[in-house]
């Protein structure tokens, strides 16, 4: 679905009154306005940061008269801007990380919305009984979709982005939805969440059948008559899983290409789309950090494939790769740069030795997540054999100093 009035044409090109200077929320470095066009009233909202939740906002004694709202680049998150009964049409920024629980929620006028792909957050009932229609396009970047996120509304197809393994309670419950495709990252499908809905067509790139928590995940959903096209693999996995089993299973023409995350808050996958893939053609993926995080490698079947944050490879048979990301580290890299210390060999497959010049009183190892490993009193020579390899912080103290090391271990 695209907006049908863009935030910049609607800003320019009708002439505007502007009812009272900008107020600013709070002690924040956001700021609203009313702009007012013959009985066109626009909520204008600009600054940096998020639009906070609550009906203590003094436009909510307006809600009743705004029909479009525009927000700025620089605002990253919506919380409150629930029960604008005559809402027609909004303006996200590509600045937008998250649309919060009820952000939109009984926008009854709201028909369509552009969903910009630097969304990671859609919350819970954020647009429930809007009049949202026809076919919804999710942010790619999108990892979090929750409960009744777009229930009681009209949509009748998505694509739900591959970035997604789970699917809350209730998220497209009692909908229009006749048509879904689910990536093959989900893993599990919480109850009602396409119950009561006239869905006649499933595509489910899943290898293994997601976990249903229960009958009413498709509730009242003919399955008999609903297509479920699944990989040509796992045909007969599908035909014996229950629920699952209830649907017209068929294979799908092709292979599955599943790209998924380890650690979605430290990164995620740019690249794979939602279908099945023709023998020979080339697939490339991205790996994207959030958060600070870092990208480890690409794994298949246990095994590292690149190092490269970009990634190439010609489709032949069901693909199955990871994105290791490593989350951010709480522990500094380097607090003391002592030129009396040295670690060495680094990298190390079994010994490490430390060079203080003065005697060292403890080390201690930590990993990725800053956690305490393992812990060692007055020794200058440590074994590390046992580690895992990767990535690992080593403090050492000395009577003089302390000092944190980065360490590889192969």
């Amino acid at each position: 679905m695209k907006i049908k009035i863009a935030a910049l044409a609607l800003l320019v090109t009708l002439t505007v009154c502007v009812t009272a200077q900008p107020v600013r929320i709070g002690n924040t470095d956001v700021y609203w306005e009313f702009l007012v066009h013959n009985n066109d009233t626009t909520l204008h909202i600009f600054g940096n940061g998020d639009i906070p939740g609550g009906t203590d906002l003094k436009w909510y004694s307006y809600t009743s008269s705004v029909k479009h709202v525009v927000t700025d680049e620089g605002i990253t998150s919506v919380l409150g801007l629930q029960r604008f009964i005559n809402l027609q049409t909004v303006s996200l920024p590509q600045s937008m990380k998250n649309i919060g629980s009820n952000a939109f929620g009984y926008d009854s006028c709201l028909t369509d919305i552009n969903l910009p792909d630097s969304i990671c957050n859609i919350g819970s009932s954020a647009f429930d009984r809007t009049h949202l229609t026809d076919t919804l396009h999710l942010p790619a970047f999108l990892t979090s979709l929750g409960s009744a996120a777009f229930r009681y509304t009209k949509i009748k197809h998505t694509d739900i982005p591959c970035n997604i393994d789970t699917i809350m309670v209730g998220v497209f419950q009692n909908t229009t939805l006749s048509s879904v495709n689910l990536p093959a990252s989900v893993s599990v499908i919480y109850k009602h969440a396409f119950g009561e809905t006239p869905l006649t067509s499933v595509r489910c790139l899943c290898i293994t059948p997601p976990a249903l928590q229960d009958t009413t995940v498709f509730g009242k959903v003919n399955r008999a008559s609903c297509r479920l096209t699944v990989p040509s693999a796992s045909v007969q996995i599908y035909k014996s899983t229950p629920i699952w089993q209830d649907f017209l299973i068929e294979a799908g023409d092709g292979y599955v290409v599943a790209v998924t995350s380890n650690n979605k808050a430290s990164g995620i996958v740019q690249g794979v789309e939602n279908r099945f893939y023709h023998a020979g053609e080339t697939v490339t993926v991205r790996a994207i950090t959030l958060n600070n995080g870092r990208f480890g490698g690409w794994k298949s079947n246990g095994q590292t494939i690149s190092t490269n944050a970009t990634l190439s490879f010609k489709v032949t048979q069901d693909t199955l790769i990871t994105a290791v990301f490593e989350p951010k580290v709480p522990v500094t890299e380097v607090t003391d740069q002592h030129p009396m210390l040295t670690l060495y060999p680094n990298p190390s497959h079994d010994i490490i030795h430390i060079a203080a010049g003065v005697p060292v009183k403890s080390v201690t190892i930590y990993d990725l997540s800053g956690k305490s490993i393992r812990h060692i009193t007055g020794h200058e020579n440590i074994d590390i054999s046992r580690l895992p390899a990767g990535i690992y912080f080593v403090k050492i103290q000395t009577d003089g100093f302390t000092c944190t090391k980065k360490l590889i271990k192969l």
